[in-house]
């Protein structure tokens, strides 16, 4: 069970749970670009992920990256830069 936590919730959308924001990694598309957004700030469609791999790889079972984008997605391009900014945490 866990401790009710201020800030914002947001889920992931590999595993689908629930988590305070700062415990995730936010990512934003514009088209079928993916970028990692340290800041938060960043324009286009945001969307979080948990920091470990397992996560990644359920994303990409459930194809949530293209049903975010809208488009195809270039999965290795992608794998490059989660895996790029969750080593940067």
């Amino acid at each position: 069970m866990r401790r009710h936590q201020t800030g914002p919730m947001r889920r992931c959308i590999g595993c689908r749970q629930s988590f305070p924001q700062n415990e995730l990694i936010r990512f934003t598309a514009r088209g079928p670009v993916i970028t990692a957004d340290q800041e938060r700030k960043n324009d286009g469609r945001g969307f979080y992920l948990c920091r470990n791999e397992e996560c990644l790889e359920t994303a990409f079972k459930r194809k949530a990256f293209e049903r975010i984008c809208r488009s195809a997605i270039n999965r290795e391009v992608l794998r490059d830069v989660v895996m790029t900014a969750i080593g940067d945490n």
